[in-house]
């Protein structure tokens, strides 16, 4: 008889522990419910409105039209930033990086200036930097 007690205990104690359990189940599950609901209203005010008064002609009507002196004025300023290079000039630069057959240099314009590395033959320290 006392095995049969002791079982009927844990019975008893297993039972409430799953009820406890489902307690605590169905409390999470309201609790993620009620901030599901408040995260959608909160999305939901808020969402931006268009503004009614925006002209999407403003574009065209007040930028980006430029007058030809202002326009040739703004072109002028744009070409005299750039460097012309001459063929036969000497250039000094900053190497980049060095391969086996070329090394590459930074002459300070877009573009990185290539030269084969036996133009380098009487450099042999030559090195990044």
């Amino acid at each position: 008889m006392a095995k049969k007690q002791v079982a009927e205990k844990e019975l008893e104690a297993t039972n409430a522990e799953l009820q406890g359990a489902d307690a605590r189940l169905t409390e999470k599950e309201t609790i993620e419910s009620e901030a599901d609901s408040v995260s959608i209203e909160q999305i939901k005010s808020s969402l931006a409105t268009p503004d009614q008064d925006f002209d999407w002609d403003a574009d065209d009507k007040v930028f980006g039209n430029y007058s030809d002196a202002d326009r040739k004025k703004f072109e002028d300023m744009y070409t005299d930033t750039f460097n012309q290079i001459t063929q036969g000039e000497i250039i000094s630069g900053i190497v980049v990086s060095i391969n086996n057959k070329d090394v590459v240099l930074n002459v300070g314009f877009k573009s990185d200036g290539l030269v084969s590395t036996s133009e380098f033959r009487d450099t042999p320290d030559l090195k990044i930097g």
